[in-house]
This record gives C-alpha cells, sequence and structure tokens, in this order.
C-alpha cells in the first residue's frame, strides 16, 4: 500500500509550480488583498498580505492578478520561484450606472440578475429559457444568427471570472474591473489563437459574454456590453 502512496503523491507532484508572488503598485509600493487564479492545484482564494507577498501554486499555464482598483495583470507561468508583479492603478474607478426609469433594455427577470443592456439595431433578443436555478437568452446578431452574446443568471451560474483557458491561450488579453453595486464587475477581452475576438462581463451569479468573433462582429455586440446598466432583479 506505501508504495501506492508514494506513486499518487508523485502523479499529484508532477506539473507543480511553486511561485512566490511579490505584488506592488508602479511606485513600489506592495499590494494587499490582490488574489491570483488560474491553474491552481488547491482550490480557494489567496490574498496577498500587507507586504504584497502571495505564495501561489499552479498546474502551468497562466494565471491573472486581479484586485479592485487596479489593472489585471495577465502572467504566462514557467519555472518558479519569485515573480515580480507590478500593478497599474486606475485613475477612475468606472462605476455601472443606473438604468433610466423609461430606458428600454434587455435583460433577464425573475433572478439574482441585475445587467440591462441596450437594444442596438443589428441584433436581436431571443426568448428566456430557464432551469429551477437559473436562467438564460442570447442577443444575437441578426445578419449571423449562431453567433451573439449568452447573458445568464442564477445563484449557481457563475463565480463571476472568464474561464482560465481564455487567458491562458489567448494571444492578448486585457481586464479590468468596474464598480458594480458595492461589488465589482469584471470587464475582460482578448484574441484566441485562431484571431477570434472574445469578451466577458460578469460578477457572482451573472455573466454575458462572447466568443469566436471577428472584429467587425465583436464591434456590434460591445456597443450592447458598453452599454450596460443596473435595473431590478424583478
Amino acid at each position: 500500500m506505501r508504495w501506492l502512496v508514494v506513486w499518487l503523491a508523485c502523479l499529484v507532484a508532477q506539473g507543480q509550480v511553486e511561485l512566490r508572488l511579490k505584488v506592488l503598485d508602479e511606485l513600489g509600493q506592495p499590494v494587499a488583498g490582490a488574489i491570483a487564479v488560474g491553474g491552481s492545484i488547491h482550490p480557494g482564494i489567496r490574498e496577498s498580505d500587507a507586504k504584497g507577498e502571495l505564495p501561489y501554486r499552479v498546474s502551468g499555464g497562466a494565471i491573472v492578478v486581479r484586485k479592485e482598483g487596479f489593472e489585471s495583470v495577465r502572467l504566462k507561468v514557467g519555472a518558479g520561484g519569485e515573480i515580480l508583479v507590478r500593478m497599474k492603478k486606475l485613475g477612475v474607478v468606472a462605476q455601472v450606472r443606473k438604468c433610466g426609469a423609461k430606458e428600454k433594455t434587455m435583460g433577464i427577470t425573475g433572478q439574482i440578475g441585475k445587467m440591462r443592456f441596450p437594444q442596438v439595431e443589428g441584433v436581436e433578443v431571443t426568448k428566456r429559457s430557464r432551469d429551477i436555478d437559473y436562467s438564460m437568452r442570447f442577443y444575437r446578431l441578426k445578419a449571423k444568427k449562431e453567433f451573439g452574446i449568452r447573458h445568464g443568471s442564477g445563484p449557481m451560474w457563475s463565480a463571476g471570472f472568464p474561464t482560465s483557458d481564455r487567458f491562458i491561450n489567448g494571444i492578448e488579453y486585457s481586464e479590468v474591473q468596474i464598480g458594480w453595486e458595492g461589488f465589482y464587475l469584471v470587464d475582460a477581452r482578448g484574441i484566441s489563437r485562431e484571431g477570434k475576438r472574445w469578451r466577458f462581463l460578469g460578477s457572482y451569479g451573472e455573466t454575458a459574454d462572447y466568443e469566436g468573433l471577428d472584429a467587425k462582429e465583436a464591434e456590434v455586440l460591445d456597443r450592447v456590453l458598453d452599454g450596460v446598466c443596473v435595473g431590478s432583479d424583478t
């Protein structure tokens, strides 16, 4: 039995990379409360301490370091050891606006979702589909109905972050967090290895995202996501 335990331990250890992140701002001051996500061996979220230090174990690929009020940083993971992370502080943290009382918007009702979007020429909204714990609908390109924004909400719908394959495999990646009812809404976008655009807008329990588009198609759907506002959840 002992050899089996050792063999399993070796399998678990394979591919692990031990990182010691040192998170600093542009002036070289430590950033406390930053989190790293992606490629984690152990579940759970750990934050950088008062010295900006954050130990993190990954299985390779890439990670993203996030902190409210800062531009997120993507790191390609190679060898382990200490890595200096420089985070750029945002001059003004954008806030999601409240929807106007008479504003015509698209969204999901009956779940915990609060994101509402403007009606944009060339985009149509599908009927809502739902299950016991989530609701979902699409905002599709009229000229190319197989592509569109998937908008979903529910208590178990999402943790509010883009999937790690997007920042591990993409050739371009950028991310900011914007104010959202006392929380922060992640706005991430990038380009895949195939040259296709994707974008993700989300917070805990609600997301809206598209993928696999060329630049012209993405431009149309970005007008939808750029116009996000906070509405009622009823």
